[in-house]
């Protein structure tokens, strides 16, 4: 059963596309919630609004001030080992910074490093730390707080935690070199040092401190967080002067906020997203993602054990129809798990299509049925096993839902990276090996034919992101998976 929040936030929707589409007396821009209320005439109830700052006084206020407003769940902590959502941790990346990040194109990009070098004798990269940056409270960035960081990370189950599981070893050589050891010194081990640095033995939980676009200013408790540009970021001081975050205990509320403008930043899933679309009052800042939505064949079973029949699968499925009916068709459609669009891949992989009649030519090998694990938690999953199901059953195949965790194949729907690639099939050391760019190109090239030629997952499309900003802020963001409000340092007032 899908839970109650997902639930809560599908019949928000289902009432805004409802007032899209009721009436030609209304434009969608005006249905949606998105001009101030003098401009549409009537508001949101109250009841909508339960939990955020009420109508007038401090909210009509607020929306005059030239400031990015913003929602999150009300933290215990906001010390990045105890943070356990992906709202939060989008939030953070404001005040903290990570050591690189990537761009569209999967380059790796430094942000608080200056420069790296793979040393494949001791298995380590040597980082260098960027001489001029500071934390708001102006003490100068060390390695002792990169030590500190990955320490505290690995001491309890955050979102970063996978992140830092890879790194045997972390220790300071100088005040501004410090040394990661992996299973391997390959590049594109540094993909997944996207967590956020504090200063070392920093433990304020409710004060947030880094090196980002915005500076803690002030706290009501329980209520608001006030943030000021950050004059000295290391990207150039935000436009905008101040970052008003709202405290909320229900996850509604974070699209309430947006949709009745008291807030004017938000990241959120395609589903809400993909409704502002045409909305001149919201722009929609696109980004791509490493989060596939692919199928796992379970190769302990009977059915999935057998080439065949995954290659049964494989063409039986429409990966347009599953994007287009999960997720608005704002995917990225390939076969394997290594993302195209990058510098290692440019063009998708497509070997086995959709071809029906072709899948139903293929005689399954020790029975027709299969068992499909999905996250009934998951609108995405959920509609995309509808349409499989369909599929494989025009091919052939009785399809059941897993019942008991056992399965022959399951809908994953994960970010993976192109060392997560490599390990899944079994070819870490291509990638882990690999000290430059043209050395991960060759061993991505090799991946890519290794999973089309061996079948161990079928993908079926990378998500398409999507950030955002609402009535009076204009400019462009360069968002990522990482760094969903990444470049809100541009941003302005319009």
């Amino acid at each position: 059963m899908i839970k109650k929040r997902i639930v809560e936030r599908l019949i928000v929707l289902l009432l805004s596309v409802t007032l899209l589409l009721g009436g030609c007396a209304h434009t969608q821009a005006e249905s949606s919630g998105f001009l101030p209320e003098t401009e549409q005439g009537e508001t949101s109830g109250e009841d909508s609004r339960d939990g955020l700052p009420a109508p007038g006084g401090e909210a009509e206020e607020a929306l005059s001030i030239n400031e990015l407003r913003m929602c999150i769940l009300q933290p215990e902590s906001l010390l990045p080992w105890d943070v356990t959502d992906n709202e939060t941790a989008d939030f953070l990346m404001l005040v903290m910074d990570p050591l690189f990040e990537t761009d569209e194109e999967g380059h790796l990009v430094p942000v608080l490093a200056e420069s790296f070098e793979c040393v494949s004798d001791g298995g380590y990269i040597e980082i260098t730390l960027k001489p001029d940056v500071r934390f708001h409270n102006g003490a100068a960035l060390k390695a002792a707080d990169v030590v500190y960081t990955i320490g505290q990370l690995k001491t309890t189950e955050n979102v970063y935690r996978s992140q830092v599981d890879r790194i045997l070893k972390v220790e300071a050589v100088s005040e501004k070199v410090v040394r990661l050891f992996f299973a391997g010194s390959g590049m594109m081990h540094l993909e997944g040092l996207g967590f956020p640095i504090v200063p070392n033995q920093y433990k304020e939980a409710l004060k947030p401190m880094g090196t980002g676009p915005y500076r803690l200013e002030k706290t009501e408790t329980g209520r608001e967080m006030i943030f000021a540009a950050n004059e000295a970021y290391v990207k150039g001081k935000p436009s905008i002067e101040t970052l008003r975050v709202y405290l909320v205990s229900d996850a509604s509320l974070i699209f309430t906020g947006f949709d009745t403008t008291l807030t004017n930043l938000y990241q959120t899933e395609v589903a809400e997203w993909g409704l502002y679309q045409n909305n001149r009052h919201v722009t929609v800042h696109d980004f791509r993602t490493n989060q596939a939505l692919y199928l796992e064949f379970n190769m302990g079973s009977a059915f999935s054990s057998v080439f065949s029949n995954r290659q049964k699968i494989a063409l039986a499925i429409s990966a347009e129809a599953v994007a287009r009916n999960s997720y608005y068709s704002r995917g990225i459609i390939t076969e394997t798990l290594v993302r195209p669009g990058t510098f290692y891949k440019e063009e998708p992989s497509i070997q086995y299509g959709y071809d029906p009649e072709r899948a139903k030519d293929i005689e399954t090998v020790g029975g027709n049925e299969v068992v499909i694990w999905y996250d009934e938690n998951d609108p995405v999953s959920v509609y995309a096993f509808a349409t499989i199901s369909s599929e494989l059953e025009a091919a052939g195949l009785v399809v059941t839902a897993s019942a008991d965790g056992q399965y022959d194949i399951a809908i994953r729907r994960e970010s993976v990276t192109l060392l997560e690639t490599a390990r899944m099939a079994g070819k870490e050391s291509w990638i882990t090996e690999a000290a430059t760019e043209g050395a991960v190109a060759g061993g991505a090239e090799a991946l890519d034919q290794a999973m089309i030629g061996e079948l161990p997952v079928y993908n079926l499309f990378f998500l398409i992101g999507g950030t955002l900003t609402g009535y009076g802020i204009e400019g462009d963001l360069k968002a990522s998976e990482l760094r969903v409000f990444g470049g809100i340092e541009q941003l302005t007032e319009r």
